[in-house]
């Protein structure tokens, strides 16, 4: 029940249960999130409001690290990834010639890699 409200008012609930408590923290716009009024139904023990930004992505609040594969690639172990390319790419031959430079170097990802073209060559 719970879930589907906070669901339903166009938010994203991401679960955590540890040690027979269960948290669900609540991603979106925080005013609007204070209109929910969620201490206000019944089993919602406490309602609070993180004290950091993109507890998500900070590592005190998890458990272990976060590996992501690309290809043969894994980022976030103990080996550094190199991640190289352009912002922009205006065509296949540039990028084909952008990819070999990167590997190259010895980068392991490339980046990029999106055609985007420039509708002045004055702008960036």
């Amino acid at each position: 029940m719970l879930i589907n409200r906070i669901e339903k008012a166009g938010y994203l609930p991401h679960l955590s249960k540890s040690d027979g408590v269960t948290q669900i923290g609540i991603i979106g716009d925080e005013p609007s999130i204070l209109n929910l009024r969620l201490n206000r139904i019944k089993g919602v023990a406490k309602v609070i409001r993180t004290d950091k930004p993109f507890k998500l992505a900070v590592l005190r609040h998890k458990r272990s690290d976060t590996h992501i594969k690309v290809g043969k690639t894994v980022i976030g172990a103990k080996k550094m990834v190199i991640m190289a390319g352009p912002c922009a790419v205006e065509g296949y031959e540039q990028m084909l010639a952008i990819a070999r430079a990167v590997r190259k170097s010895g980068a392991d990802i490339l980046r990029g890699g999106a055609f985007k073209p420039r509708t002045s060559p004055y702008s960036f």
